[in-house]
């Protein structure tokens, strides 16, 4: 998840049945309400990371609904409402680390698709 627009912005995860989903949901604290806030992921996925970098969010890796991890970076646009595919990172990963620092994105650790923690920091510039 991430903050946007003084909204909480929420990515995919699993539904009460288990079943891995694309949905976004949107927390407007104002109202104290949820809302669907945009179009659904094009890759369902749980255990992924989420970044806001340039008024965009970068949603990154986690397990597709076979459980397996993702390098894939999908990209959506608040503005416009669309999503893009980004740059892949260069090794599946999931439940890992993120952050912006000066303009770049980093992702560190998590676990790889043989299921063993990962030891390095890939970044997105």
């Amino acid at each position: 998840m991430c903050t946007l627009y003084g909204m909480l912005w929420v990515f995919g995860g699993a539904d009460s049945e288990g079943e891995v989903i694309s949905s976004v949901e949107v927390f407007h604290p104002e109202s104290k309400t949820w809302l669907q806030g945009a179009e659904p992921m094009p890759t369902p996925r749980q255990g992924c990371g989420v970044a806001v970098l340039d008024g965009l969010i970068f949603v990154i890796g986690g397990t597709d609904p076979e459980g397996i991890p993702l390098s894939l970076v999908e990209v959506y646009d608040p503005v416009s409402g669309l999503w893009e595919e980004g740059q892949s990172m260069h090794q599946p990963r999931e439940r890992f680390g993120v952050a912006v620092m000066d303009g770049c994105i980093f992702v560190a650790g998590g676990f790889s698709d043989d299921g063993r923690p990962v030891d390095s920091v890939e970044v997105f510039d």
